[in-house]
């Protein structure tokens, strides 16, 4: 058990259950053969978008940048991957999301 201390002023980076729930993320078609697309609802401000492989090693950041609120879509272009499983994961504000996707 280690103790911390809460600092008066700090902003939480820690992903709650309600925020994740706000994201309203949807990824289709999955499994893909090569394009995917992803959907969802965010509150004006810095997000990012990235695609990684199952060990974890970063293979694509699909954009990083800040969006208006609301709903957004991208593709997710996988052609250039070999089949098999990945991770999509949106981080907007304080909020995290992983998807695993699959490429057939």
């Amino acid at each position: 058990y280690v103790h911390l201390p809460i600092i008066e002023g700090c902003n939480s980076t820690s992903t709650n259950d309600e925020a994740i729930k706000d994201l309203q993320v949807k990824l289709w078609p999955n499994p893909t053969a090569n394009l995917a697309r992803i959907s969802f609802d965010i509150e004006a401000g810095r997000a990012e978008l990235t695609l990684s492989d199952v060990s974890g090693r970063l293979l694509q950041t699909v954009f990083s940048r800040t969006l208006s609120g609301g709903t957004h879509q991208f593709d997710i272009d996988l052609s250039r991957y070999p089949t098999g499983v990945y991770l999509v994961r949106l981080q907007a504000g304080v909020a995290v999301a992983s998807r695993r996707l699959v490429k057939a």
